[in-house]
């Protein structure tokens, strides 16, 4: 918008005032000029999106003071959000600090005591606290240490233990079962299968093992203690068993909480060439009700099945656990001999 022009007007533009004694004319304004001043007004007022009083006779005053406040309020959230980000990131970088100490630490071990198990459940807990990914870290670290024997059998059957402990009682107490499930199966079971299992380490004991109709292969080295499954759970598992109408469920209850390493094999005692494929499913009996947690399938080849299942299950205690296995033709009978066996792996 621009100044006001014309006879009327002072040299610098502005307004001049008229003496009526003497008969001299003010400035005079003219209507392409007020609609000039106009349309600014309200061009100020649609981009800020006001909404103006018309009774009031400061709605336009009143209007940019809101905005002002509103703007001032905002920018104080902003700087209390900062300040708040600025402070997680202090803790971060001290937290970061401890746990390079705690590794530190934990390379310098010669053997590990109370105390060291101690720091190493604590560093844990500032790693899951702050950065998953620095339990991944850990993990490689301790596969590191085990494939250049840094450290004794007995030693790394401790750091084992510790971590198994801090699984079980720090994360396990934070997820849902669900949570914790897929938990094990991307952080804590390929920890045993491709770490713990396969190192040489003679004083790594089972805690506790439970078994139908075989030994588990793996286990020929290590000082286990095997004792039939109905000795410990109460089963109504046979290991010759006739399934009828497409489905069987045994079952077997886990008294004890731990993590449970589970094989199932199943060899039939004859040729089935008119069924199809088959489903197994493993999964907790609740009140009669069965609740899948694996479906595998297994197709027919030549008349017979290859049907072997391994699974690593974290048990909270008190719990049925069982198997069903069906298919999609129909049959009246099939006999088969089902090898079963729970290898407790942790206490909790």
């Amino acid at each position: 918008m621009d100044k006001i022009q014309g006879a009327t007007a002072t040299p610098d533009r502005k307004f001049t005032l008229g003496v009526p004694e003497v008969g001299t004319h003010g400035t005079i304004v003219t209507a392409e000029w007020l609609n000039h001043v106009q349309d600014e007004i309200c061009n100020v007022i649609l981009s800020e999106n006001m909404s103006l009083d018309d009774s009031a006779s400061n709605q336009l005053s009143a209007a940019i003071k809101q905005k002002l406040n509103a703007l001032k309020e905002g920018c104080e959230q902003d700087i209390v959000g900062f300040k708040t980000e600025v402070e997680q990131w202090k803790k971060q970088i001290q937290s970061t600090i401890l746990t390079l100490a705690k590794e530190s630490e934990l390379k310098r071990l010669q053997a590990i005591t109370d105390t060291d198990k101690t720091n190493l459940l604590q560093c844990f807990e500032i790693l899951n606290n702050f950065n998953n990914e620095f339990v991944e870290k850990v993990l490689q670290f301790l596969k590191t240490l085990e494939q250049n024997y840094f450290i004794q059998d007995s030693r790394f059957t401790e750091v084992f233990n510790a971590y198994g402990t801090y699984v079980l009682k720090h994360v396990g107490a934070k997820l849902n079962e669900s949570a914790f499930q897929r938990f094990l199966d991307t952080n804590y079971n390929p920890f045993i299968n491709t770490t713990f299992k396969n190192h040489t380490h003679p004083q790594y004991e089972i805690k506790q093992a439970y078994y139908t109709g075989f030994i588990p292969q793996f286990q020929n080295k290590a000082n286990t203690s095997l004792v039939p499954c109905n000795n410990l759970m109460h089963s109504n598992s046979k290991n010759i068993t006739k399934i009828t109408n497409l489905l069987h469920i045994p079952t077997f209850y886990l008294k004890h909480s731990g993590i449970y390493q589970i094989h199932f094999q199943l060899n039939q005692t004859a040729e089935q060439n008119s069924l199809g494929t088959l489903k197994f499913a493993f999964g907790k009996v609740t009140e009669g009700l069965f609740e899948t947690k694996k479906l595998q399938t297994y197709p027919n080849t030549n008349g017979f099945y290859n049907l072997f299942f391994e699974e690593n299950y974290f048990c909270p205690g008190n719990e049925t656990v069982g198997f069903k296995i069906f298919a999609a033709n129909s049959f009246t009978e099939f006999n088969v001999y089902a090898q079963i066996s729970f290898i407790k792996l942790a206490d909790f």
